[in-house]
C-alpha cells in the first residue's frame, strides 16, 4: 500500500486473518493499494485513490468510506469481488481483465458523476441494488455470459449504458430477463430508452 508522505497520519490499517481494513480520516489523495485478499476501506474521503486486485485466486475490495473521488479499479485474473456499500462513489473507473468480476452497488450507495466498467474476459456481473446517475458498462468482446442485474428502475436516475451486449449475456430488470434475441427488437430497445437504459448490441460474427 502506499500512501503519500504527509497523509499517514489519516490513515489507519489493522489485519485480521484475510481481510486488512484501512481506516481513513479527513480526505486521503492519490492513495495506491494492491488488493492480494480482502481489503475493506472505511472512514471518511478518498481522492483519486488506485487498487489493484492483483491475486491469482480470490480478491475482494469494498469500499464502505463516506466519499470516493475518481477511483480506479484494476483486476487483473482470478475471481474478484467489488463492493460499493454505504457511501458516495463518485466518476469510478473498474477496468476488468480475464478474470471474474462480481461487482455490487449496495442499496445504501449511490454511484455519482460518470462511472466507467470494462468487464473484460470472462463471466461477470454487475448487481446494481443502489443509485446510480449515469454509468457505461462494457461487457467485453466475449462469448460467456455477463449477467447486470437491476432490482429496481428507481436506481437510473439518469442513464445506464450497456456496450457489447452478447448472444450469451443477460439483462435481468425487476426480476425480468432480456437476452441478445430480445434485445434484437426496436420495438423493446426503445421503451428501454425511455427508461434510461441503453443497450448497444455485439457484432456477432
Amino acid at each position: 500500500m502506499e500512501v503519500p508522505e504527509s497523509q499517514l497520519n489519516n490513515v489507519a490499517f489493522e489485519t485480521t486473518g484475510s481481510t486488512t481494513t484501512v481506516t481513513t480520516e479527513a480526505t486521503v489523495t492519490e492513495m495506491e493499494i494492491t488488493v492480494e485478499k480482502n481489503v475493506v476501506v472505511e472512514g471518511e474521503n478518498l481522492s483519486k485513490p488506485s487498487f489493484t486486485l492483483n491475486n491469482a485466486g480470490k480478491s475482494e475490495l469494498t469500499l464502505a468510506n463516506d466519499f470516493t473521488l475518481r477511483a480506479t479499479i484494476d483486476t487483473e485474473g482470478g475471481k474478484n469481488k467489488v463492493n460499493f456499500t454505504g457511501g458516495e462513489a463518485k466518476s469510478t473507473k473498474v477496468n476488468g481483465d480475464a478474470g471474474k468480476e462480481i461487482i455490487t452497488i449496495s442499496e445504501d450507495t449511490q454511484l455519482t458523476g460518470k462511472s466507467v466498467m470494462n468487464l473484460g474476459a470472462n463471466k461477470d456481473k454487475v448487481i446494481i441494488d443502489g443509485i446510480i446517475n449515469r454509468l457505461t458498462i462494457d461487457n467485453g468482446n466475449d462469448t460467456v455470459k455477463d449477467k447486470i442485474e437491476i432490482s429496481s428502475l428507481d436506481n437510473i436516475q439518469k442513464k445506464l449504458k450497456v456496450k457489447n451486449f452478447g448472444e450469451e449475456d443477460r439483462l435481468i430488470i425487476e426480476g425480468d430477463a432480456f437476452r441478445y434475441q430480445d434485445l434484437e427488437d426496436k420495438d423493446l430497445r426503445e421503451p428501454l430508452k425511455d427508461l434510461g437504459i441503453i443497450v448497444t448490441l455485439a457484432e456477432i460474427n
